[in-house]
């Protein structure tokens, strides 16, 4: 794991900390938030490997943040040519932070034990997020 863990947090520390930072600010000191989790290694008809979390703030019941999400997204949204306009407005507003990395896959961070457990986990990856 350590393999994949250097270069991310060296990526993140570069681009997305001060951002990250900042929007923690914004958030009252007891503010409740989820980190969800999307991975894409080993796809031959993508160019590099990727991993993607979102932190979302705890702002609504997870039924009502789950029933939005549903109703404005594809089931398969990573096949989809046009997301629509709500989805696009929610997951870039203030309550969500989103930080995704792409990965090279010549350096064969895919074959490091972190990322082969999760190829094993889900062998056909997840079509639609679900909270």
């Amino acid at each position: 794991m350590i393999e994949l863990a250097i270069p991310l947090k060296e990526n993140f520390q570069k681009s997305a900390l001060y951002d990250l930072t900042s929007w923690f600010l914004t958030l009252p000191d007891n503010a409740a938030w989820y980190v969800i989790s999307d991975y894409c290694f080993g796809d031959k008809t993508k160019k590099n490997d990727t991993a993607t979390f979102s932190i979302l703030l705890n702002h609504d019941k997870v039924e009502n943040i789950k029933d939005y999400i549903n109703r404005f997204t594809p089931n398969d949204i990573k096949s989809s040519r046009k997301v629509a306009p709500e989805f696009l407005q929610y997951i870039n507003s203030p309550v969500i932070f989103n930080i995704s990395f792409l990965i090279d896959r010549d350096t064969k961070l895919g074959s490091v034990p972190l990322v082969v457990e999760i190829k094993k986990a889900y062998p056909l990856g997840i079509q639609k997020p679900g909270l």
